[in-house]
């Protein structure tokens, strides 16, 4: 009887766990259920009801950000090339929507849906109060970083926008730019301290005084890591696939900084959903809102 009390006793703690908010944030703009990183998709999570969207910025050739994600433009259009090798003009000229599909279907070719640019997504999000997660991912990062803080401080509220924008980027170096010439910026803490934390576990006193100093950290629920044992003879290796957060880690990051906000991304599937809900997560990317978060939206 003893037993089964505390049993339950874990299960009740669980469930009240797990009935905290977490936030649903539309990854590329809900890329499964509209064009991929277009002002259409930013304006239909909007409509949604998502108040916190992420787009991936990359630099045109002649020097604007623009909303893309990936260096062909097949991805999105039916015109081959290197995105970042077209002028904003050409890139406008392009169909946004041409392979976004539902089922066999292309149901938005040919209906105006152009690659967008930064500027254009900010005057979309100061008109509708958002808040934006801009991934930055560009051959020219230095060019990329200075655009950017050139396009938020010539509008008329950037106090405001870099209130409501955080920045993301697999490039350390780009942050640590971004953190030098731009003291308001507000930026996820850089991807490799994040992996070597959630890989080993341990918080060192140089991780911890990071912590202090970034409200942001995000990484998938699961990654696919090689653990290799070096012989005499050789060496002999293991592809593995771990599961990067626990619980109790997330109470140690949450300890030394209450602000931290702590993303899980690649949630895709119902059941990773209930498992980052139940790890205690702030938010979630999800590349389907319509479908992993249309009973869970902010």
């Amino acid at each position: 009887m003893k037993y089964f009390f505390l049993w339950l006793c874990c299960i009740l703690c669980e469930l009240a766990f797990a009935n905290g908010e977490m936030l649903c944030i539309p990854h590329h703009a809900g890329e499964k259920d509209w064009p991929s990183n277009s002002l259409y998709a930013l304006n239909k999570a909007q409509l949604a009801g998502f108040k916190t969207v992420n787009l991936t910025l990359e630099l045109s050739k002649d020097g604007v950000p623009f909303a893309y994600h990936g260096f062909n433009l097949l991805n999105q259009t039916n015109v081959p090339g290197n995105p970042e090798s077209a002028t904003i003009p050409e890139l406008k000229a392009l169909d946004a929507a041409y392979n976004f599909s539902k089922g066999t279907n292309f149901p938005l070719r040919g209906q105006g849906i152009t690659i967008s640019t930064l500027d254009e997504m900010l005057a979309y999000q100061q008109a509708n109060n958002l808040r934006l997660i801009l991934d930055l991912k560009s051959h020219d990062n230095v060019g990329l970083v200075k655009a950017v803080i050139t396009s938020i401080n010539k509008t008329k509220s950037a106090n405001k926008l870099w209130a409501n924008i955080v920045f993301y980027s697999t490039d350390s170096n780009s942050l640590a730019l971004m953190k030098k010439l731009e003291p308001r910026v507000n930026l996820f803490l850089d991807r490799q301290t994040t992996f070597n934390l959630l890989l080993s576990g341990v918080i060192d006193q140089e991780t911890s005084k990071k912590l202090r100093e970034f409200n942001w950290i995000g990484f998938e629920l699961y990654r696919e890591v090689q653990i290799c044992e070096q012989f005499t003879l050789g060496k002999n290796c293991v592809n593995i696939t771990r599961k990067m957060w626990n619980r109790q880690l997330i109470h140690q990051l949450k300890a030394i900084n209450p602000n931290l906000k702590v993303v899980v991304f690649a949630v895709n599937t119902p059941a990773m959903y209930q498992s980052a809900r139940m790890l205690g997560a702030d938010a979630v990317y999800v590349d389907s809102p319509l479908e992993i978060c249309r009973l869970n939206r902010p």
